[in-house]
């Protein structure tokens, strides 16, 4: 998929920004921790590098924020050269539309970090914001590739790897597009993309960038094992620390940068009710008290499983489960769902491990899996719930990959089978590396 030239997003503003007031210095331009960043400034040559790189590995990234004083300047650099063992899948999901508004000099640095490496545009943007103008990154998301693998340690690292600091876990897929608009101008995603949304591929109008084509997305379904052509464009990527913390496949916590918080309009910034993060459960409180549904699942999860010093409390999760799904943050419904089938339920469990699955929670569509290789609260389907394992094993889910392995193994499929097994080792599940031995 071809990509517009970063430079092309100079168009977003008309004249030269003075750069006593708009170049961002070293101290604005990082975030200290990326967690989920946008990656629509992404350069042509790095794009096309990120998607092959993507195909052969674990993608290795070397994250810094430079140091002003000593004139260290900031860096952002995917390590096509380092690599890691292991590999994506992809999961599917319900298409969905956002248009993320850039208002303040802080939301830049905030929710675009690349634009630190690249200062010309990062100036540009500024200039736009001070002059009382904002910036509309609007985008469709159709699905995302993700690695089981939930951590990685410095010794699993392979080539030229100095300075590597992350890993990419997942990388959210689909079309984007990027255009100036007034301070107070609210519109809907397809106007952002306005005459380059009747073209496929990339296009540009005088002030936009864009990449993929809306139309396209709009033909994709949650169980399409790829995205459709024309709507594969990298928005977001997923970092994790090297030698970090493991992630959590059971629980939703896309974090923003330290001292921000990520709104209902998908924008990380400062102030409002926005998604906690899983180790601070006072915030999810908070938070979900405040009205964000996403944070009452995060604390239902932390109160089901007595997670980052919760008390374990069944009852308390159950009832933010049910408050998170209402509220539109399906994650939680694939917990709800859980309950259900615990009490026998299986038609009510389904149901929920179904709208969490399609909004693309890999534990969903393992659940819904085991629901139909069991015969409970659906009609036994071996074949529908060895598609629903390898979905939900192509959105990481490391015991999802173990049960598709033993499925294709089954089947007589043994090469399908040790690549499942693999993926289910990668993700740290012991099963799936004894049994790829076999």
């Amino acid at each position: 998929m071809r990509s517009l030239a970063l430079v092309s997003l100079l168009a977003l503003v008309a004249g030269c920004p003075d750069p006593n007031t708009a170049k961002p210095t070293f101290d604005e331009a990082l975030p200290p921790e990326p967690g989920q960043t946008l990656v629509i400034d992404m350069g042509d040559g790095a794009r096309t590098n990120f998607e092959a790189a993507s195909k052969a590995g674990v993608v290795v990234v070397a994250y810094d924020v430079g140091n002003k004083a000593n004139n260290v300047p900031p860096r952002f650099e995917f390590l096509f050269d380092c690599t890691v063992d292991g590999g994506y899948g992809y999961i599917g999901t319900t298409t969905r539309s956002r248009v993320v508004k850039l208002q303040k000099e802080q939301d830049i640095g905030a929710n675009l970090p690349l634009s630190a490496v690249n200062p010309t545009w990062r100036a540009s943007a500024s200039a736009e914001i001070h002059r009382g103008g904002a910036i509309d990154i609007a985008y469709f998301t159709v699905g995302q590739k993700t690695t089981t693998r939930t951590t990685v340690s410095r010794s699993m690292l392979k080539g030229s790897c100095a300075g590597a600091t992350h890993f990419v876990r997942a990388i959210t897929l689909g079309a984007f597009a990027v255009a100036k608009s007034g301070h107070d101008e609210r519109k809907a995603a397809i106007d952002v993309f306005g005459l380059a949304a009747k073209s496929s591929g990339s296009a540009t109008a005088s002030d936009q960038k864009t990449d993929g084509d809306p139309t396209a997305c709009s033909s994709a379904t949650p169980d399409a094992e790829k995205p459709p052509a024309q709507c594969g464009a990298p928005i977001h990527v997923r970092l994790l620390k090297i030698d970090g913390e493991k992630a959590d496949a059971r629980v939703d916590d896309q974090p923003c940068p330290a001292g921000f918080g990520r709104a209902d309009d998908g924008t990380c910034t400062q102030g409002g009710p926005h998604e906690c993060r899983a180790k601070e459960p006072n915030d999810c409180e908070a938070q979900c008290s405040a009205g964000n549904a996403a944070s009452c699942g995060i604390l239902g999860y932390l109160k089901h499983y007595g997670e980052s010093g919760v008390a374990k409390d069944e009852g308390a999760a159950r009832g933010l489960y049910e408050k998170a799904c209402k509220g539109g943050a399906q994650f939680g419904c694939a917990g709800l769902g859980v309950f259900f089938a615990i009490e026998g339920n299986f038609a009510e469990a389904t149901r929920l491990f179904k709208v969490g699955c399609d909004a693309g929670n890999a534990r969903a569509c393992g659940n819904l899996g085991t629901a139909y290789g069991r015969g409970e609260g659906v009609e036994k389907d071996d074949a529908r719930a060895l598609q629903l394992f390898k979905k939900a094993c192509g959105g990481g889910d490391a015991n999802a990959c173990a049960n598709l392995g033993r499925g294709l193994q089954k089947s007589g499929d043994m090469n399908g089978a040790r690549h499942a097994y693999k993926q289910a080792c990668d993700g740290g599940e012991q099963d799936g590396c004894s049994l790829m031995k076999q």
